[in-house]
Parts: structure tokens; sequence; C-alpha cells
């Protein structure tokens, strides 16, 4: 079976649930192609290694980004007329060529309309599009996605209740899952300068005046800020913090090494998201509690998932900031944690009970 599966990050061999399905998929024998989209600047797949189990590809690059942050009031023909420029990006690629097409949630249900019908379909709702994102036009789409697909894989329970209840029939909880990293030697990248250090890892937004505000208090902390979850004018102000550092994304390869050989981390979402009422124990947490790390974290919507872990839950900025002084000097904790049901083998194996339940394959 030849697979099309799309997404607005790059494929690798990480814990993302859409990352998980691309290698369960080519493991047992599926042709599996990634198509990146969309793609705002030029990417070439030049150095993509052709040993690795899913082939990358990547859109066109299109020359007016849709921010939804920015965008999303656009009047309905504007927003036909962005819809019409993503699309143009991938018209070299033959749909019909794929048995199987895979899109996950946001700006890749831009290409939903275009798939034909006698493609089979699942909608990975990674984050419901009326979580992620404001826009009335997108989340039409996402409307239309849930009812074209064969399949819709939610990672929480608690979507089940915002979807048409004629659809749900076809969806599925299909949790997130942790892949804990094959041991291997990995150098520490942090200076050896005395300061403690804490680290982030996500593409959840942040809050900005949280990471100012323990910054300036803990003078004794760098802070590790690791993948795309602040806007531009957010990193250029933290960026002229000493003890603030903005890596931008990173491959686990490369971000590994700094949750390793962190001190603690830190997990200041920005409370004013809508997401954040519909967050609970997931991968990130999974990731900092494998490598033994102390928590400090707001207190999520979905905080019953946590149980009895101890995480330094904070309900305001001064609280988080006491947490973090308590971080620093607690060392490591030992998690009672069931990492095999989250492993990628535990998550493959639940995905294709779902598939086959499904009919998608076998």
């Amino acid at each position: 079976m030849k697979v099309l599966v799309i997404s607005s990050i790059p494929w690798s061999n990480s814990n993302r649930g859409i990352d998980i399905l691309c290698q369960a998929l080519a493991e047992e024998g599926h042709s599996v192609t990634h198509l990146v989209f969309p793609v705002y600047r030029m990417k070439k797949n030049t150095k993509f290694p052709s040993n690795k189990p899913v082939q990358q590809i990547y859109a066109n690059s299109i020359l007016i980004p849709y921010d939804d942050n920015s965008m999303f009031w656009l009047p309905k023909i504007a927003m036909k007329l962005t819809h019409c420029n993503h699309i143009r990006s991938v018209k070299n690629i033959n749909f019909n060529s794929y048995d199987l097409v895979v899109i996950e949630s946001g700006k890749p249900l831009f290409l939903v309309d275009i798939i034909p019908q006698n493609v089979s379909l699942i909608y990975r709702q990674s984050d419901p599009v009326w979580v992620l994102m404001k826009s009335k036009y997108l989340r039409k789409l996402e409307e239309r996605a849930i009812k074209k697909s064969d399949l819709v894989l939610i990672v929480r329970d608690i979507f089940l209740n915002y979807i048409d209840p004629g659809f749900r029939n076809k969806v599925f909880t299909w949790k997130n899952g942790f892949s804990a990293p094959i041991p291997r030697k990995m150098d520490n990248p942090y200076c050896s300068n005395g300061l403690k250090k804490a680290v982030y890892v996500g593409f959840t937004p942040i809050d900005y005046k949280t990471l100012e505000h323990i910054s300036s208090v803990h003078s004794d902390v760098e802070f590790h800020i690791i993948g795309n979850c602040l806007s531009y004018f957010e990193k250029r102000e933290l960026r002229k913090k000493k003890n603030i550092f903005i890596h931008g994304y990173m491959t686990p390869e490369d971000y590994l090494p700094y949750v390793k050989h962190a001190d603690f981390a830190i997990v200041p979402y920005n409370r004013k998201k809508e997401a954040f009422k519909f967050i609970g124990l997931n991968s990130k947490y999974l990731l900092f509690m494998y490598f033994n790390l102390p928590i400090v974290s707001y207190k999520p919507g979905l905080v019953e998932e946590f149980g009895d872990l101890p995480v330094l839950f904070a309900e305001d900025i001064d609280e988080f900031s006491k947490q973090v002084e308590t971080a620093k000097r607690i060392g490591k904790i030992d998690y009672n944690i069931d990492f095999d049901y989250y492993s990628y083998e535990g998550r493959k194996k639940e995905l294709l009970e779902i598939l086959e339940k499904a009919r998608i394959i076998g």
C-alpha cells in the first residue's frame, strides 16, 4: 500500500504521534511518503538519508504565509485566495497515486478538498483546530475532514464530545506516546559555569511574562527553550536576557542531550490559550520524567491525568517562581510510570489494532 502522510513538521524518529504512525506503517511493509506542508521558505531534502524508512518530500514554497494569529479575521474571499495559494504549492503531487492519505490537524487541512474520493483518508487530530487556531474558515475545513475521512484519530477521549454524533462511529482515541531514547553517548551541551540548567521542549505556546519573571528572579539558572513556542517579538525580547537561550526547532538527536543533562524542566504553558484546558499527561512531561527531571508546570486543565506523580504545579506566576526555587534543590526524581504503555512498541500495537478494526489495513 502506498501511503502519503501530510504534516507541517518534518518527519523524524520522534515520539510525535504522526511520526510513530509513519514509521509503524513503513515497518509493516507499506511505502510511506511524508509531505511537509505548508512550506513558507525554501526547504530542500537533499540531505535526507536514503536509508530512512520514510521518504520525505516538501511542498513548494508559498510566498505569502498564513499566520493564524494575525490573519484569522480575513474575510472569506481573502481566505479563499490564501487557500488557493496553498493548494498551488502541491500541484506537482499526484494524490491519485496513493492508496491512503493521512492529514494532520492545522494548516495541512488546506489540502483536504483535493484528496480524491477513491483514496482512503485518515484525519489525525493531534490538536483540534478549534483549540489550535482562531480561523472559522479552517474550522470549517476540519469539519469537512471529519466528514470525508474513513477514520479519525483523536488523542483524548474528551475530544469525542466535540464531534458530530453522526460521525463518532469512525473516531478512535489513539494517545500520544513516548519513545524512550536508545541509550547512547550524549555529550553535555551546557557550559560549565556553575549555573543550574532548566529546559523546555515543545511547540505548545508558552508564557512570555513567566519566562521574563523567573529569569530575573533566578539569575543562578540558565533557561533553555527548544521548539517554536514563542512569537517573533517574544523571542527578540527574551534574547536580551543573559540567562535565556532560545534554540528554536531541533531534532530529537540534537535536543535530547539538553534534556538528559538539565537539572530540571519547566512547562510554563500560556494559560490564556484555549488549548491549555485540554492539556494533560503528554509526551513532553513523559520525556522529562524519563530523564528523572523535577518538573515545574502551570496546572493544566486535565491535571487529573497525573494522579499522584510529583510534578511541581503552580497556579500563578509567583508560585511558579517559588516552585523553580524548589526544583533547584531537590535533584533527580524517580517517577512511577509504565513506559511500556507509552513506548513506540505500545503505540504501534494499538495503532495497528485500530487500523484493522476500521478496515484500513489487513
